[in-house]
C-alpha cells in the first residue's frame, strides 16, 4: 500500500466520525414540518410554515404570498390538494417585490401540481 493508501485509509474513520456528527447536529435542530391546509382565496405564508396543501381550487383560483425569504429557514412546499389546479390556477408571489427563480410570480396550473421553493434573500428559488 502506497503512503497516499495508508493517509486516506487513516483519514477515514476521523471523517466518517465527522459526518455522523454533523448529521447528529442536523437532525437534532431540525423543526418538524408544519403543515397548513388552506381553504381561502387568499392565504400568506407565515414564518415556520413550510408545507402548504392548498384544498381551496376545487373551487376558486388560490393566490399564495410568500414571507421575506430572509425570515425563512427552510424550503416551502406548496401542493395542489384539491386537484383542480388546471382550471383555478395557484398564483405564488414573493412578498414586497421579492422574485422567485427570476420572475414575479408563478403559477401552478396542472392539477395536483407542487412546487417547492427555497429561499436565497432576499428571493427564493425553485427547487
Amino acid at each position: 500500500m502506497s503512503n497516499v493508501d495508508q493517509f486516506h485509509a487513516a483519514q477515514r474513520p476521523l471523517l466518517k466520525g465527522i459526518l455522523n456528527r454533523l448529521r447528529q447536529v442536523e437532525t437534532s435542530t431540525a423543526e418538524p414540518d408544519r403543515y397548513v391546509g388552506v381553504t381561502a382565496a387568499n392565504y400568506p405564508v407565515q414564518p415556520g410554515e413550510n408545507i402548504i396543501g392548498v384544498r381551496a381550487t376545487d373551487r376558486t383560483a388560490v393566490t399564495i404570498t410568500l414571507p421575506p425569504a430572509a425570515v425563512v429557514k427552510r424550503s416551502v412546499r406548496i401542493v395542489d390538494e384539491g386537484g383542480n389546479a388546471a382550471a383555478n390556477n395557484i398564483t405564488i408571489r414573493g412578498r414586497k417585490g421579492a422574485l422567485i427563480g427570476g420572475v414575479t410570480e408563478l403559477v401552478l396550473a396542472a392539477d395536483r401540481d407542487f412546487v417547492e421553493l427555497t429561499p436565497i434573500a432576499p428571493n427564493w428559488m425553485e427547487i
